[in-house]
């Protein structure tokens, strides 16, 4: 089984198919919003006005950006450059967030629930490091859209 059915984390093990499918989703929903919801971003150059043209495009920008590592459901681990601290992003289409600073932040924000002061204060600290997305938005084709 890729993925446990109650929580939806990603088996890298044996799992290959669902890795697969979670970053062929990704493409899909950029490709959906290219061909409904008017997005072709001018670093992208000239939009082509064969359809075909256009997935080819996307699907090349895509190869050339920072690779993602699916985490949980649509939360994907940034892993270029290999190194600590990379974020966590929250892509659903073109509607991408910086959900976590890094891998620890992430789990707080989306698994802490909050009910002692530690964890309330680890929530608060998670929360204001992932204001100030600024820095992110130089990642390579990511960056655009937060």
């Amino acid at each position: 089984m890729a993925l446990d059915e109650s929580s939806s984390f990603y088996n890298w093990i044996d799992g290959q198919e669902y890795v697969e499918a979670a970053l062929e989703r990704v493409t899909y929903g950029l490709l959906f919003d290219v061909e409904h919801n008017v997005l072709w971003p001018e670093s992208w150059g000239t939009k082509p006005d064969i359809a075909g043209k256009r997935e080819q495009r996307v699907r090349e920008l895509i190869a050339a950006a920072p690779k993602l590592i699916p985490v949980f459901e649509h939360r994907f681990l940034l892993a270029e450059s290999c190194e600590a601290g990379n974020p966590i992003l929250s892509i659903h289409q073109s509607d991408i967030i910086v959900y976590g600073v890094d891998l620890h932040d992430y789990f707080v924000i989306e698994f802490c629930d909050a009910t002692t002061s530690d964890e309330r204060d680890a929530l608060k600290t998670a929360e204001a490091r992932r204001s100030d997305i600024g820095r992110y938005e130089s990642i390579p084709f990511w960056g655009e859209f937060l």
